[in-house]
């Protein structure tokens, strides 16, 4: 539960700092981009990769590196905890990425 209200809360962050940008998309599409990070016993995160199929790449050629950089510029209060004791977190997040045309 704590897990997913993270994810959650998480999305909802990078999807406020992307709508801040002026995105704008040549043809509509909808798709899926993966966020692949680690949060460290130390409550930093640490971006390992960002997948994108081809037309996303396409219409948004730096979008990769402008989630990277939103994610790797959240502060986290705190690490993840297993029995009191913080732990590493790895995290595979889907952000949905939808355009009109």
């Amino acid at each position: 539960e704590t897990r997913l209200c993270f994810e959650n809360e998480l999305t909802a962050r990078i999807a406020q700092s992307l709508s801040r940008e002026s995105l704008k998309a040549i043809n509509s599409l909808q798709d899926t981009l993966w966020v692949n990070f680690t949060i460290s016993e130390k409550a930093i995160i640490t971006v390992n990769e960002v997948k994108t199929d081809s037309l996303i790449h396409l219409e948004f050629p730096k979008l990769q590196e402008k989630v990277a950089q939103k994610i790797d510029n959240i502060t986290l209060k705190a690490p993840a905890y297993k029995r009191g004791i913080p732990v590493k977190t790895r995290f595979n997040l889907p952000i949905v990425i939808r355009t009109e045309e």
